[in-house]
């Protein structure tokens, strides 16, 4: 191997900060799949059960969706 390649290994592989930075992108990916799938449970109960109070708790959902999409459209016109 040449020596560009040890290089590059001990630059990157061997820091405290690719192994930070590898772990930190780690967290980010467990994290968006277990949302995912917490989401995807969720939506299922809305659609398939009867439960009291089913579309009081729909309503805030659609209500705070509502918000987030106008707070982005101010931040794009401003």
């Amino acid at each position: 191997m040449c020596r560009s390649h040890y290089f590059f290994n001990s630059l990157f592989f061997n820091s405290l900060f690719f192994n930070s930075l590898f772990f930190n992108s780690l967290f980010f990916a467990i994290a968006t799949v277990m949302t995912v799938a917490i989401a995807f449970l969720a939506a299922f109960a809305f659609a398939r059960y009867k439960f009291p109070l089913k579309e009081v708790i729909f309503y805030i959902f659609l209500a705070s969706v509502g918000m987030l999409i106008s707070r982005n459209q101010q931040a794009v016109v401003d």
